[in-house]
């Protein structure tokens, strides 16, 4: 059968291997795929359940047996790409929307890539586009996409993405696939690929250079210094993603060193979001005696404010301290210090009509994210070590039960007001809501069992099960609670 052959629904699997391996004469075999199906030829990738993440050859389908059973000489990144190259042309339809849809939910978290860059690749979706654009596009489909039923088992095309990212070679889209895949992984409960893979991408930014934009000024030249820009924004990119993907194995006592170092007060933003960080401690004084002061910023350099603030945070609970004085202090500073970064950003909010609230939704969940690991340390140092008076209620209880609060209005306001929201949200907010979950129960007393109480813990468990339909990690939370 020859391509001319082909229906407008069919694949040619063929053609999209590189014409250095095709054999002359060789028929090139459609395979069907349906239009409105999300995956096509599931039989072609893992099982449903599988935990493995080398995906079989394509031999493997009795289709293309005639067709790839000479295939032994091929190099493997060959079949790899064919792979991909099925998986988006069974999705073409969709990739437009796709994009849309990240650009409006995860991209509005953390800016990994610049709706720009998006709009011109969309366009080079096809057999003869670049390997990483293809894999960028195909990990912004797996952060994106929401399954019609519940999450229960891994993607198809996850398997196929990773082994095809792993045989990529560094570039800008490179690593922003594979921080949009460690995403995924942690929204799986994947926690030690989504280290792997968020520690990949800190390698390849420092074979790229990266790291060093943080301290030079931007090339005068118009094409260089975009390219400059760009490197600075994608190590941002990892630095934060690297924390804030951390935070669930922190929680349980796993911590694990970062690729990255710490953000410092000098480091510059890319051109575009503001030179310098935002954050300004007086002069002729130590970090932990007075309160930063934080600018007016955008809301990229907000995140990245908050990300500093968080990194101090957890320096502070896996320090040892001498004694409960000084432990105690510098909780009060940090609790000062995200309190008034939270203050500084209402006011601009207030204050600016122009300041984007919708896009500085991740600055603000780092930062309770910070608040919450601080005083459950605190919490916990303090129960463990005894320290305060017995008849005085700790701190740390009162304000994990005010941020226990603010969890469960914000799932019921995205229950009441758009259901859909719970469903785009990104993994790496999950923890959150999970925290809270636990305390609430955790903290409920005899008098607490009342239809109030009873109301909080069904709401956050509706939301949970509505990012179910998404992530498995919280489908599986929401079951156990």
């Amino acid at each position: 059968m020859s391509h001319q052959n082909c229906s407008n629904h069919d694949i040619c699997v063929y053609s999209f291997l590189p014409p250095a391996v095709r054999k002359p004469g060789r028929a090139e075999v459609p395979v069907s795929a349906p239009e409105n199906t999300p995956h096509f030829a599931e039989t072609v990738f893992p099982a449903r359940g599988s935990t493995s993440v080398h995906p079989p050859l394509l031999v493997n389908h009795p289709q293309l047996a005639l067709t790839l059973s000479e295939v032994v000489s091929f190099k493997p990144d060959d079949i790899l790409r064919a792979q991909v190259h099925i998986i988006l042309a069974s999705i073409e339809h969709q990739i437009e929307n796709i994009c849309d849809n990240f650009l409006k939910t995860f991209n509005t978290w953390i800016p990994v890539v610049a709706e720009s860059q998006i709009r011109k690749y969309i366009t080079q979706v096809d057999k003869t586009s670049c390997p990483d654009i293809c894999a960028l596009i195909l990990s912004i489909y797996l952060v994106t996409h929401t399954p019609a039923t519940a999450c229960q088992s891994i993607d198809p095309a996850y398997y196929v993405l990773k082994r095809f990212h792993t045989s990529l070679h560094p570039s800008v889209e490179t690593i922003q696939a594979g921080i949009l895949i460690s995403n995924y992984e942690n929204g799986q409960g994947l926690d030690q690929e989504t280290y792997l893979t968020i520690g990949s991408c800190a390698r390849m930014g420092y074979a790229l250079g990266m790291h060093t934009t943080l301290h030079q000024s931007s090339p005068s030249d118009t094409a260089a210094q975009a390219i400059f820009e760009t490197h600075k924004q994608v190590w941002w990119c990892i630095v934060i993603m690297e924390r804030v993907l951390a935070l669930e194995t922190i929680q349980s006592g796993l911590g694990r060193p970062f690729a990255c170092r710490d953000p410092l007060l000098s480091d510059h933003l890319p051109s575009f979001y503001g030179r310098g960080l935002g954050v300004e401690l007086p002069l002729g004084v130590s970090n932990n005696s007075a309160l930063p002061t934080f600018k007016p910023s955008n809301p990229f350099a907000r995140t990245a404010q908050a990300t500093y603030i968080l990194s101090l945070v957890l320096s502070h609970i896996t320090n040892d301290y001498d004694g409960h004085e000084s432990h105690s202090t510098q909780v009060v500073y940090l609790d000062n210090m995200i309190q008034a970064f939270a203050f500084s950003a209402l006011e601009q909010g207030n204050n600016d009509e122009h300041f984007a609230w919708g896009h500085s939704c991740g600055a603000f969940f780092i930062a309770t994210c910070s608040l919450w690991i601080l005083h459950e340390h605190n919490l916990a140092t303090s129960e463990k070590m005894k320290f305060g008076a017995a008849n005085r209620p700790n701190i740390s209880s009162l304000a994990l039960r005010s941020l226990t609060r603010n969890m469960i209005e914000t799932a019921r306001s995205k229950l009441n007001n758009q259901i859909s929201g719970a469903k785009f949200a990104p993994a790496f907010t999950l923890p959150c809501l999970q925290w809270g979950m636990k305390f609430h129960i955790t903290m409920k007393t005899e008098s607490a069992l009342d239809e109030e109480w009873l109301k909080d813990l069904e709401d956050m468990t509706i939301y949970l099960q509505i990012a179910g339909l998404k992530w498995k990690r919280a489908s599986m939370f929401s079951i156990i609670y």
